[in-house]
């Protein structure tokens, strides 16, 4: 399946971020393939994502690009986003691991910023 996006444009900080949420550090280099693309590494704590699991349902559901995949993906986060009790946006893993002060919005802003292309209709 074609990429859609530069998987380099996702770093930070020395610190690759989801290509859904913009979560930073929960992927390192060796999660990408020779074509770029994410290869199994662990699930972000934040959005869910898991590389590998999710690409291939991505091409098995006949999206042309994985970055199409990915903004629905983040799309279907962004649905269920806030939590009954303090109205924040889901936190989809252990919420010990949600940092103090987590803001998503920021973090999805610092995603489109370095790369503008993960913006599709999600942002």
């Amino acid at each position: 399946m074609e990429m859609g996006f530069r998987w380099d444009r996702l770093r930070d900080s020395g610190e690759y971020l989801c290509p859904v949420c913009g979560f930073p550090g929960c992927f390192s280099r060796d999660a990408f393939g020779d074509t770029g693309g994410l290869v199994g590494s662990g699930r972000c704590p934040c959005c869910g994502y898991e590389p590998g699991l999710v690409d291939d349902e991505c091409e098995a559901l006949g999206y042309a690009t994985l970055r199409e995949c990915l903004i629905d993906f983040r799309n279907e986060w962004l649905k269920r986003r806030h939590w009954p009790e303090d109205g924040q946006m889901l936190w989809r893993g252990d919420v010990s691991l949600r940092p103090p002060g987590w803001s998503p919005e920021r973090q999805l802003e610092r995603l489109f910023a370095l790369a503008p292309e993960m913006r599709g209709a999600a942002g």
